[in-house]
């Protein structure tokens, strides 16, 4: 049995209906959109953007409200409390910056 791949496809635009002749990547996966006149171009994806909303949600959480502080007395982890800040404060500054950075790609392109 051949195991023959083939990597040329014709690509159709969904709103004016040219067609164009496209080899495909090879070497990775990557999602594309087909814009009119048939040429590719990868989407954007969301996932910095995703990471960076939740992350600065869960840091904010747990800086501003006694849920770390109520959750590590229950597990008798207490004298951790006063170590909190050194890494919350840092970690939910991380998460604004990569929010502002993916807001700036997602606006920018």
């Amino acid at each position: 049995m051949s195991n023959n791949l083939i990597y040329e496809s014709v690509i159709i635009c969904p709103e004016c209906g040219a067609q164009t002749n496209k080899i495909m990547p090879t070497d990775n996966c990557q999602s594309f959109k087909i814009l009119c006149g048939g040429t590719i171009a990868m989407k954007k994806s969301t996932t910095l953007l995703k990471t960076g909303i939740i992350g600065s949600v869960i840091a904010a959480l747990c800086c501003f409200t006694p849920i770390l502080v109520i959750l590590l007395g229950v597990i008798g982890m207490s004298s951790a409390v006063g170590y909190l800040d050194f890494v919350l404060l840092p970690a939910l500054g991380v998460f604004i910056c990569i929010t502002l950075y993916a807001l700036v790609l997602k606006y920018k392109g």
